[in-house]
């Protein structure tokens, strides 16, 4: 968001190419079904369509991204551990 391209792709990291939208300092992303991280995958998630979409349309595009996410047709095998 900040910089043209790919910011980073491997080798040095460079963290002043980021300031909209600063990645997690561990590069780890919980998933968990309670909330017991404030930087979970689901928390993250919602923070990156703040800062994309902005805060005054956030409920609405969560709710879109939703629905986009459920009517996605999964296989069998994904079905079955649902």
């Amino acid at each position: 968001m900040d910089v043209d391209g790919i910011a980073y792709a491997g080798g040095e990291w460079d963290a002043s190419k980021y300031s909209t939208y600063i990645p997690d300092k561990d590069g780890m992303l919980p998933i968990c079904e309670d909330e017991n991280f404030e930087d979970d995958i689901a928390n993250r998630f919602v923070d990156f369509v703040r800062v994309v979409y902005g805060k005054d349309t956030l409920e609405e595009k969560i709710h879109h991204l939703a629905d986009q996410f459920i009517s996605i047709d999964l296989d069998d095998g994904v079905k079955q551990q649902l």
